[in-house]
């Protein structure tokens, strides 16, 4: 797992972009991710799937539903993408 440079509090697994994962039949695969909201201590709070082409589109997502007072966790089957911690108070 290697830290996101951009996000020091973002954890993350080796990417995967699943455009280039056409299955049998030719059909594109869109994996679903899930997106687990925590509380400051790390108690789940809510749960979403989301259905996203690349890890990067999973992570934005995430990003877009943490605050200050809650992170999240993003999930690929059994592997985790990514780990985001409660943004910084804005004072």
């Amino acid at each position: 797992m290697s830290a996101d440079p951009a996000r020091p509090d973002c954890q993350q697994a080796e990417r995967r972009d699943w455009h280039s994962l056409p299955s049998e039949n030719g059909a594109i695969i869109v994996p679903d991710y899930l997106l687990y909201i925590l509380d400051a201590e790390n108690y789940l709070i809510d749960a979403k799937r989301v259905f996203c082409s690349t890890d990067d589109e999973a992570l934005t997502q995430a990003a877009e539903m943490v605050t200050e007072q809650q992170g999240a966790e993003i999930w690929e089957r059994t592997r985790l993408v990514g780990k985001l911690a409660p943004r910084e108070p804005t004072d």
